[in-house]
Protein backbone atom coordinates (compact mmCIF):
# COMPACT_ATOMS: atom_id res chain seq x y z
CA UNK A 1 0.00 0.00 0.00
CA UNK A 2 1.16 3.67 -0.85
CA UNK A 3 0.97 6.53 2.02
CA UNK A 4 -0.31 9.35 0.52
CA UNK A 5 -2.06 12.37 1.89
CA UNK A 6 -5.85 12.31 1.81
CA UNK A 7 -6.51 14.50 -1.59
CA UNK A 8 -6.67 18.49 -1.30
CA UNK A 9 -6.21 17.56 3.04
CA UNK A 10 -2.55 17.42 3.46
CA UNK A 11 -1.69 15.66 7.21
CA UNK A 12 1.63 15.79 8.47
CA UNK A 13 0.30 14.11 11.14
CA UNK A 14 -0.91 11.17 9.59
CA UNK A 15 -0.83 8.21 6.76
CA UNK A 16 -3.24 7.84 4.04
CA UNK A 17 -3.32 4.60 2.98
CA UNK A 18 -5.82 4.18 -0.33
CA UNK A 19 -7.89 0.73 -0.15
CA UNK A 20 -9.88 -0.77 -3.21
CA UNK A 21 -10.78 2.32 -4.84
CA UNK A 22 -14.16 4.04 -4.58
CA UNK A 23 -15.45 1.88 -7.39
CA UNK A 24 -17.81 -0.41 -5.18
CA UNK A 25 -19.86 2.07 -3.41
CA UNK A 26 -23.01 3.60 -3.94
CA UNK A 27 -22.18 7.09 -5.50
CA UNK A 28 -25.42 8.19 -3.69
CA UNK A 29 -24.00 7.34 0.29
CA UNK A 30 -21.75 10.09 0.97
CA UNK A 31 -18.68 9.31 2.64
CA UNK A 32 -19.00 10.74 5.96
CA UNK A 33 -21.75 8.27 6.52
CA UNK A 34 -19.02 5.27 5.69
CA UNK A 35 -16.27 6.11 7.85
CA UNK A 36 -15.79 5.26 11.70
CA UNK A 37 -13.41 6.10 14.31
CA UNK A 38 -11.36 3.02 15.69
CA UNK A 39 -9.79 4.33 19.34
CA UNK A 40 -8.43 2.95 21.81
CA UNK A 41 -5.91 1.04 19.86
CA UNK A 42 -2.75 -0.10 21.27
CA UNK A 43 0.87 1.77 19.67
CA UNK A 44 1.57 -2.04 19.19
CA UNK A 45 -0.92 -2.36 16.28
CA UNK A 46 -0.15 -2.93 12.87
CA UNK A 47 -2.13 -2.13 9.90
CA UNK A 48 -2.64 -5.87 9.20
CA UNK A 49 -3.94 -6.70 12.73
CA UNK A 50 -6.32 -3.82 12.34
CA UNK A 51 -7.27 -5.22 8.60
CA UNK A 52 -7.76 -8.52 10.09
CA UNK A 53 -10.24 -7.35 12.29
CA UNK A 54 -12.09 -4.69 11.08
CA UNK A 55 -12.45 -6.07 7.50
CA UNK A 56 -14.79 -9.24 8.71
CA UNK A 57 -17.47 -6.90 8.23
CA UNK A 58 -16.90 -5.06 4.61
CA UNK A 59 -14.23 -3.81 2.62
CA UNK A 60 -12.26 -0.68 3.07
CA UNK A 61 -12.09 2.12 0.43
CA UNK A 62 -9.77 4.16 2.44
CA UNK A 63 -7.45 4.08 5.93
CA UNK A 64 -5.58 6.97 7.84
CA UNK A 65 -3.92 6.31 10.77
CA UNK A 66 -3.27 9.24 13.38
CA UNK A 67 0.52 9.67 13.91
CA UNK A 68 2.89 12.15 16.22
CA UNK A 69 4.61 14.34 14.35
CA UNK A 70 7.73 13.97 16.21
CA UNK A 71 7.62 10.61 16.90
CA UNK A 72 5.59 9.27 13.84
CA UNK A 73 3.96 6.60 16.10
CA UNK A 74 0.33 5.87 15.80
CA UNK A 75 -1.23 8.16 17.95
CA UNK A 76 -4.02 5.03 18.85
CA UNK A 77 -6.64 5.92 16.92
CA UNK A 78 -7.55 5.59 13.17
CA UNK A 79 -10.34 6.30 10.50
CA UNK A 80 -11.71 3.60 8.28
CA UNK A 81 -13.91 4.28 5.36
CA UNK A 82 -15.91 1.45 4.19
CA UNK A 83 -17.35 0.61 1.03
CA UNK A 84 -21.09 0.99 2.32
CA UNK A 85 -23.48 2.26 4.92
CA UNK A 86 -24.44 -1.34 5.46
CA UNK A 87 -20.81 -2.48 6.37
CA UNK A 88 -20.83 0.36 8.73
CA UNK A 89 -23.71 -0.94 10.44
CA UNK A 90 -22.26 -4.09 10.63
CA UNK A 91 -19.39 -2.83 12.36
CA UNK A 92 -21.33 -1.19 14.69
CA UNK A 93 -23.94 -4.28 15.68
CA UNK A 94 -20.87 -6.37 16.36
CA UNK A 95 -19.42 -4.45 19.39
CA UNK A 96 -17.50 -4.61 21.30
CA UNK A 97 -14.33 -5.28 19.71
CA UNK A 98 -11.32 -6.38 20.57
CA UNK A 99 -7.95 -5.80 18.62
CA UNK A 100 -4.61 -7.16 19.34
CA UNK A 101 -6.18 -8.43 22.82
CA UNK A 102 -7.61 -4.56 23.49
CA UNK A 103 -10.90 -3.25 23.76
CA UNK A 104 -11.38 -0.65 20.94
CA UNK A 105 -14.15 1.69 20.20
CA UNK A 106 -15.69 2.23 16.97
CA UNK A 107 -17.70 5.50 16.44
CA UNK A 108 -19.89 6.74 13.35
CA UNK A 109 -17.78 10.28 12.10
CA UNK A 110 -19.81 12.83 10.97
CA UNK A 111 -18.72 16.21 9.57
CA UNK A 112 -20.16 19.37 10.93
CA UNK A 113 -19.77 23.01 11.45
CA UNK A 114 -17.19 23.64 14.02
CA UNK A 115 -18.91 26.94 14.65
CA UNK A 116 -21.78 25.08 16.20
CA UNK A 117 -20.55 26.87 19.37
CA UNK A 118 -16.60 27.79 18.65
CA UNK A 119 -17.08 30.38 16.36
CA UNK A 120 -14.79 28.96 13.59
CA UNK A 121 -16.09 28.69 10.38
CA UNK A 122 -14.43 25.42 8.87
CA UNK A 123 -15.72 22.47 8.90
CA UNK A 124 -14.62 19.75 10.60
CA UNK A 125 -14.41 15.54 11.35
CA UNK A 126 -16.59 14.89 14.98
CA UNK A 127 -16.92 11.37 16.67
CA UNK A 128 -20.49 10.69 17.47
Amino acid sequence: MEIKPLPGHPQPNSSHRGGQGEEGHDPNEPEQLRKLFIGGLSHETTDDSLREHFEKWGTWTDYVVMRDPQTKCSRGFDFVTYSCVEEVDAVMCAQPHKVDGRLVESKRTVYCPVNCGSGNRNKKLRNF
